[in-house]
């Protein structure tokens, strides 16, 4: 087993000053990559702190190791102090207070190091590798003003016992962990006359985890910056390197404000297409692109012919809707026969690594191979790090013997796309009059419930009934005298009918018929000319 004594016992230094980055290379990375139990106190909670406390957790990670972190509150209000003291019950509401803080600041999180460190606290969170609780100082918690807990210590320990402990400055914004620098004074138990500092540490840290510490009042962390974390940040992929072993990483930082301003350029009609890669539109794919996202919601049915691009249409939409954050998870249901080209068309074409789920393996699969196999029992639609889905809607749409495991999935998509799209539609027997739903169909329209964007994709939206397009119609939301069998009949047996044989209230019936898709779409719905 790796051992702090035996591989840096003559590398590790008592004092440690400079930027982080630098104690990120000499002290934290190589420390956390021979260590089994990790204990922390940050002296401030903050998105900048979590960043900074996250420094070299990958290698905790590879170790299978485990991690308790107490974190402190601050710039609590005196109006809130004042209005939950003396209860600790109600002082619970602080928390809420910042926890709303704290997410609004997630949802900012931008460069790709700390995406990628924040990853691994998604990661052990989720994998029951890391407990967080939250300190309060009863100053605060008693009103008697907004006290602060400043403290920042650190005890690593490997798998032979030998420990680890660190202090120093606990000024962990990121201002001063890049800027300004941070220092540290290490301790080492194998080292003479360091036992005493190491056991007054540890006193400290269990007497603050345990709530037992006279000036402070522990809480645990706020389910929903947990829940938070987990959601928006668990990586598709086990972290085992910290961004900074990663050299690649280190341009990252440098090329975020261009990215923010591709982003932005996205959102203008004339450039919206540059984040495309070397795919270009043809006149009639940018159009279509154009129209399906000129209105709010995205629903629309694809209906070029076979050939014309269905596919990259739809993938330009998925790429302009995640590159500019209107959409974070995407379901493609296709046939079975047609997933993998439909994987590999997203990667190649657009570079969105979308995962194919492989129903008989049990298992997410990548373009490049990668698999990923799921638990037994678990929902494929529930799992963390997998926002962009392909399966085959065969599979998905269930049985008789088996109810969709999507419908009872606690996680919906933002957007959904249906391949041959045409097989969502209601059987109309003719002779027996008998109208029979499959079960794409019902699935679909299901779904079209809790998503707020649709795409069909369909060359032949009519099989052998006119009605089968209004069931298509109406899945996108199609309303007014559309949705009645039959009006709808009646406007196609209208327009393939010689002029001679229309009556005058066909004709009547027609117009109002169009004049309701004008005053409902055409007019509000028809992309403004630049």
């Amino acid at each position: 087993m790796k051992c702090y004594a035996s591989e840096l016992g003559n590398s590790l230094d008592i004092i440690y000053e400079g930027l982080g980055s630098r104690l990120a290379y000499e002290f934290y990375i190589p420390v956390l990559q021979r260590t089994k139990l990790y204990w922390r106190i940050s002296g401030y909670f903050s998105i900048d702190s979590l960043t900074i406390v996250a420094v070299g957790l990958a290698g905790l990670i590879k170790n299978g190791g485990k991690m308790r972190l107490i974190v402190g509150l601050h710039d609590i209000s005196s109006e809130l102090i004042e209005a939950y003291r003396l209860s600790r019950e109600k002082a619970k509401e602080i928390l809420e207070d910042f926890s709303r803080r704290i997410l609004q600041d997630l949802d900012k999180v931008a460069d790709e190091i700390s995406r990628r460190r924040i990853e691994a606290v998604a990661w052990m969170l989720a994998n029951g590798m890391l407990e967080i609780k939250v300190a309060l100082p009863k100053r605060t918690f008693l009103g008697l003003g907004n006290g602060i807990f400043h403290e920042k210590l650190m005890i690593f320990e490997d798998f032979d016992g030998c420990i680890i402990a660190a202090a120093g400055s606990a000024n962990e914004t990121r201002y001063a962990y890049e800027v300004n620098g941070e220092n540290l004074t290490v301790h080492m138990s194998w080292r003479e006359g360091h036992s005493e500092y190491i056991k007054r540490y540890i006193d400290r840290f269990e007497a603050l985890w345990h709530d037992n510490h006279p000036d402070y009042v522990i809480f645990p962390l706020p389910e929903a910056i947990e829940k938070k974390l987990k959601e928006k940040f668990y990586p598709s992929v086990k972290p085992e390197m910290d961004p900074l072993e990663y050299q690649e990483s280190l341009l990252c930082r440098s090329l975020v404000p261009a990215a923010k301003l591709i982003q932005q350029l996205g959102e203008i009609r004339d450039f919206a297409y540059l984040g495309l890669g070397p795919l270009i539109l043809y006149p009639h794919q940018a159009y279509a692109v154009d129209y399906v996202l000129s209105r709010f919601p995205y629903r629309a049915i694809l209906a070029d012919e076979v050939g014309l691009g269905k596919t990259i249409e739809a993938g330009a939409i998925i790429k302009r809707l995640l590159t500019s954050g209107k959409a974070e998870r995407v379901l493609i249901l296709a046939p079975k026969n047609l997933t993998r080209q439909w994987l590999e068309e997203m990667w190649d074409r657009f570079g969105l690594r979308f995962w194919l789920l492989d129903a008989s393996k049990r298992a997410f699969v990548s373009a490049e191979g990668e698999i990923r196999e799921l638990e037994k029992g678990e929902n494929p639609f529930d799992v963390g790090g997998f926002d962009l889905i392909i399966a085959s809607w065969h599979y998905v749409r269930g049985s008789k013997k088996r109810e969709p495991e999507i419908l009872s999935s606690r996680k919906f998509f933002d957007l959904i796309i249906i391949d041959e799209a045409h097989h969502a539609r209601k059987k109309r027997y003719l002779e027996s009059k008998k109208v029979e739903s499959t079960r794409l169909y019902e699935l679909v329209s299901e779904l079209s419930i809790t998503s707020p964007h649709v795409l069909l994709l369909t060359a032949t939206p009519i099989q052998l009934h006119a009605a089968e397009a209004m069931d298509l119609l109406t899945i996108i939301g199609l309303g007014g005298p559309w949705v009645h069998e039959e009006l709808f009949e009646t406007y196609f047996r209208v327009v393939s009918c010689e002029p001679s044989k229309i009556s005058r209230q066909d004709v009547l019936t027609c117009m109002e018929m169009l004049s309701w898709i004008l005053r409902h779409y055409i007019s509000r719905g028809m992309p403004k000319k630049s």
